[in-house]
């Protein structure tokens, strides 16, 4: 029979943590006068809303899709663990969709898009206290597909069929 007795101590001086900021802490258990190996976390005091919202990146749109990309916030401007990404979508005159995906996720391919169509897309950080969205941008998908010449044709020097 095993028995585990625990005499636990916490100091905490909330004054000399800033809200808003990501801190290590570290628990450091003593046995027997000895110290053993620590127990680490990230942790905020408390979080608010990220200060700014990630920038979209539309890259090159196809006729029905385009990959939208973008980078982390920076961790001083999250004040809190950024839990998942929004990407908000609209075609000129329509209705505004969104796809929400998991916080290590930094780029995201949009489907089924309308041919020939200007859209405007934006991306919202999210954590627990709220989201920020970051500045709408505008991409134009293509009106053909991409032309792509068959190696099996006889293409001439612009790489038009000849056949």
């Amino acid at each position: 029979m095993c028995r585990i007795l625990c005499k636990c101590s916490f100091f905490f001086f909330s004054e000399n943590f800033k809200l808003f900021v990501c801190y290590n802490m570290s628990v450091y258990p003593i046995y027997e006068n000895k110290v053993a190996a620590p127990y680490s976390l990230q942790t905020y005091i408390q979080e608010k809303e990220p200060s700014e919202g990630p920038v979209a990146d539309t890259g090159f749109p196809g006729k029905n899709e385009v990959t939208i990309k973008w980078n982390e916030i920076s961790k001083d401007k999250r004040n809190g663990f950024i839990s998942n990404y929004t990407i908000f979508y609209k075609p000129e005159g329509g209705k505004e969709l969104n796809e929400t995906v998991n916080s290590d996720v930094l780029q995201y391919t949009l489907k089924s898009l309308q041919a020939n169509t200007q859209y405007t897309v934006y991306i919202m950080a999210s954590n627990r206290a709220g989201g920020t969205s970051g500045e709408p941008k505008t991409f134009k998908t293509l009106k053909f597909s991409k032309y792509f010449p068959s190696k099996a044709s006889k293409n001439d020097k612009h790489g038009l069929n000849l056949t």
